[in-house]
């Protein structure tokens, strides 16, 4: 079992990517195909529109690529909530349980040290054991400042 501390414990983050890579240049492709008629001046001057945009998404953004879960092709087909929520059980949880079975490694502790989900957003999960409060404590939330672990 991990040692005791007085408050949340910082570690290793940890970041789970889609199985689907695809380069910048790819993806701008894609979405030009599909939606050029949205850009700026499109009517007025494809060409200058499309070239502006190319320029703008492969080379001012910096982007070298992006991970997405479905294949990119498979993006521009409208989904209903009961395919994304099998989506979420077949492709999202075993992420999650991934990154939540290498985030305990990363702080060296157990799963069973962990008290619950202190904080969850669509691609994320942050562990902690619970926090405790403290009159000294000077930040907004009341609670104590995080111990580092490297």
């Amino acid at each position: 079992m991990a040692a005791m501390f007085d408050g949340p414990i910082l570690s290793k983050p940890v970041s789970v990517m889609g199985e689907h890579y695809y380069t910048q240049k790819e993806f701008c492709s894609f979405i030009l195909h599909h939606f050029k008629q949205n850009l700026r001046d499109y009517e007025e001057n494809p060409g200058k529109a499309v070239k502006q945009a190319e320029a703008i998404a492969c080379e001012s953004m910096q982007i070298t690529g992006r991970y997405f879960c479905r294949p990119l092709d498979a993006l521009n087909d409208p989904i209903n909530p009961q395919q994304q929520s099998d989506l979420i059980k077949s492709i999202g949880m075993p992420m999650l349980v991934k990154a939540a079975e290498q985030a305990v490694t990363n702080a060296g502790i157990t799963l069973q040290d962990v008290s619950g989900p202190s904080s969850t957003c669509r691609t994320c999960l942050f562990l902690s054991p619970p926090y405790r409060r403290t009159s000294s404590t000077r930040c907004r939330s009341r609670r104590t400042w995080p111990t580092y672990r490297a």
